[in-house]
């Protein structure tokens, strides 16, 4: 009866990043290692987290400034608002702009297709099923300005 709420080890190897990468717990469909206790489901990190520097403040996030959600480092957790770690994302390229949008319509190659063509914007939004101010904003370097 008392092992019942003896809680599973944690687990983890440090990679050359100096990230501690979690081995012993479940991960989410981001890949955020999860433990529960006393019923509650919670992101190991916050664990780690906790025990090094105290709660999380409130109406915070934690950011992994190592881009990492296996890593469980507290070293490597800040908090932050979700707009820093929206702001953390776009900085880090890692946001799903451009190409690595999964409904974008349009791929680098297109895009330098416009930026080099001297056909219409009308023509060009007609033939790719797109609005003319995507085409618009294009040859202006609004989106897809790295293209």
């Amino acid at each position: 009866m008392g092992n019942q709420f003896q809680r599973k080890p944690i687990v983890f190897f440090t990679d050359e990043r100096g990230c501690h990468v979690c081995t012993s717990h479940w991960k989410d469909y981001d890949g955020y290692p999860r433990i529960k206790i006393g019923g509650v489901k919670m992101p190991v990190s916050h664990l780690a987290y906790e025990r090094r520097f105290g709660p999380v403040p409130q109406g915070l996030i934690l950011r992994h400034t190592c881009d990492n959600p296996a890593c469980i480092n507290p070293e490597h957790l800040v908090p932050g608002t979700h707009a820093d770690n929206v702001a953390d994302r776009v900085q880090r390229g890692r946001s799903a702009a451009g190409g690595k949008n999964g409904r974008a319509k349009l791929t680098p190659a297109i895009v330098r297709e416009i930026l080099a063509s001297d056909e219409t914007t009308c023509a060009w939004a007609r033939r790719l099923g797109v609005d003319p101010k995507t085409v618009r904003s294009i040859r202006q370097r609004k989106i897809w300005a790295s293209a």
